[in-house]
């Protein structure tokens, strides 16, 4: 049974995935664009997001972590019916960002004074 499980991919993750529930905020664009999301599970690798089912994003997206003060660049691997994967790619402390993602921190307060 457990090889069966296996060929469905859950054996195969690098990491574990961890059931969580968290509000996040996605960015993306230039001039950004942000939208507040729900992670419901996350992994060293990545994390699975709950976003409005009409919101649409590009292949690179950045993502704010608010409980963790944390930022990560990410791909998108998966979209659809208002859940998105994403793949870390870099993770920042919020406090500590390089220059070039200086427009998350403005991104971040403001989430973080709703």
């Amino acid at each position: 049974m457990a090889a069966d499980q296996g060929s469905r991919g859950a054996e195969f993750r690098r990491s574990p995935r961890k059931a969580v529930t968290r509000t996040v905020v996605i960015v993306y664009g230039a001039p950004p664009v942000s939208a507040r999301g729900t992670m419901f599970d996350i992994s060293a690798d990545g994390a699975m997001v709950r976003l409005p089912p009409s919101h649409r994003l590009p292949a690179m997206v950045h993502m704010i972590d608010l409980a963790e003060r944390l930022a990560y660049e990410c791909s998108v691997c998966r979209q659809d019916e208002g859940r998105c994967g994403l793949r870390f790619l870099k993770r920042h402390a919020l406090p500590s960002l390089p220059k070039e993602m200086n427009f998350l921190s403005a991104i971040w307060m403001d989430y973080a004074q709703r």
